[in-house]
């Protein structure tokens, strides 16, 4: 499961959808970081069809290893980064938790409370099903080939297989791709009657068949909360796939 969905006790047919989600930054700008970070957080709730987000808290680890200036700038920029995609997603964050770490961390919370109908389990996908993703594959190529571009050993094998400025072009659809919401294929879940979806971003495609497959058919809502441990994301891509019949 993408997120944990519980049932409210005591308000008939409304149910506590929540996800949360944090990892240390991918790109070398911070405002950019920012907003990846919250677009991979709400990325759980669209995943289940959740279109709406009524807070979200931000989870933000301040470096030991930079100097105060340092600290300030690149935790200044991430915050704007994270806030100004929480605003264009329609949410607000209004809380959270930062702390000191050796390395920079960010991530968040993100919660709605919804109808039934609002969500779409990852447990009704079917044979012959149409497959589609929302996000291109192999972003997380485009943030090693940053890596791979500073060490000069591996970059003379690779020199004469791909050029600088095709791979600063890739980098550059990679981030484009990461700090984009996914809002549009959820609200497009719900128009074409989407029988299942999920985050596929730490275990590509093969982890969401194996997924897919383990995953029991639950029908009383009210008797079970489904929870999101399932999941343990590992990068930063946020590629959806969905099944349509």
């Amino acid at each position: 499961m993408d997120c944990c969905v519980i049932p409210l006790k005591d308000i008939p047919n409304r149910y506590l959808v929540q996800t949360t989600d944090f990892f240390y930054p991918s790109v070398d700008d911070p405002y950019k970081q920012g907003q990846i970070a919250c677009a991979n957080t709400l990325s759980d709730l669209y995943a289940m069809g959740v279109t709406g987000c009524d807070n979200m808290l931000m989870l933000l680890g301040v470096s030991l290893q930079m100097n105060l200036k340092q600290q300030d700038s690149s935790t200044i920029q991430l915050i704007k980064g994270f806030n100004d995609t929480a605003n264009k997603a329609g949410t607000y964050v209004r809380g959270g938790q930062t702390v000191f770490n050796p390395w920079t961390l960010i991530g968040g919370v993100a919660t709605r409370v919804c109808k039934r109908e609002e969500i779409i389990l990852p447990e009704n996908a079917k044979a012959g099903d149409v497959l589609i993703l929302t996000k291109p594959l192999g972003i997380q190529i485009t943030t090693n080939m940053k890596k791979i571009m500073g060490n000069k050993a591996i970059w003379k094998m690779l020199s004469n297989k791909v050029t600088k400025e095709a791979v600063d072009k890739a980098i550059e659809t990679g981030v484009r791709s990461m700090t984009r919401l996914n809002l549009d294929a959820a609200k497009l879940m719900h128009k074409y009657d989407a029988h299942a979806a999920t985050d596929i971003t730490g275990f590509g495609l093969m982890g969401a068949f194996t997924k897919f497959g383990s995953m029991p058919n639950r029908k009383n809502w009210n008797q079970n909360s489904y929870s999101s441990h399932y999941q343990a994301h590992t990068t930063i891509r946020q590629t959806h796939v969905l099944w349509i019949n």
